[in-house]
């Protein structure tokens, strides 16, 4: 049975008016739909048809658990994905080179410039980029909704930041933990280094996936 694209209209519809809200979840539901009925040969009709497909898929009641469930195994894999890209960077011999390089060069700024320059470069660093996905995500969820990839790319994107934000605030001369302002900076050297990495590792996910649901939403259009 070949679908038209009002057809697919129509799927897409009923899975969000039964709960489905993060489109990329729904398109994934709505392609595997879709292809299910186009295997099916001969002269159907179309209602019947989506009903006996959900049916034995198991979605035609409670799709809202079937979320739930599905953003669990997304998050389990782009946490996967997630420190497999970090691993990667020093497991290659180009990333590796590329990570020596920035840390020499970070390390030359630390010893050679004041603790001002240094402090404002290393905010740049990770706060630049936190801040151009965190609109680039609320863009891309304002234009195509909640997307489950695309929330666990851009957490993954700012986690490393989430977790060391105290080893930022707390260790200062005048802090709640007091250390020389010498110790200050050295702390701040080693956890930008840890951020930019994890960083690039959550930015590599989001961007794989932005290019991948695009390109799913491309193909049900046609």
């Amino acid at each position: 049975m070949k679908l038209s694209e009002n057809d697919i209209q129509t799927i897409d519809r009923y899975l969000k008016d039964k709960g489905i809200g993060y489109w990329d979840i729904r398109l994934e539901m709505t392609d595997h739909i879709a292809c299910e009925m186009e295997s099916k040969n001969g002269s159907y009709d179309f209602h019947t048809l989506f009903m006996h497909v959900l049916d034995r898929l198991g979605w035609k009641n409670d799709l809202k658990s079937f979320e739930q469930r599905r953003l669990r195994s997304i998050n389990k894999t782009v946490r996967k994905k997630y420190v497999s890209n970090f691993v990667g960077l020093f497991t290659n011999i180009k990333t590796l080179i590329v990570v020596g390089f920035f840390v020499f060069a970070y390390y030359l700024l630390f010893q050679n410039f004041s603790s001002k320059v240094f402090s404002i470069i290393s905010l740049m660093l990770f706060g630049l980029p936190i801040l151009y996905f965190t609109i680039h995500y609320a863009y891309m969820s304002i234009k195509f909704k909640k997307s489950g990839y695309l929330l666990y790319g851009y957490f993954y994107i700012i986690f490393s930041m989430l977790m060391s934000n105290l080893l930022y605030q707390l260790p200062r001369p005048d802090g709640v933990f007091e250390v020389t302002e010498n110790v200050r900076q050295s702390i701040i050297f080693f956890t930008t280094i840890f951020n930019v990495l994890f960083i690039y590792s959550g930015i590599k996910i989001y961007l794989e996936t932005t290019k991948k649901y695009r390109n799913l939403q491309d193909k049900l259009a046609v």
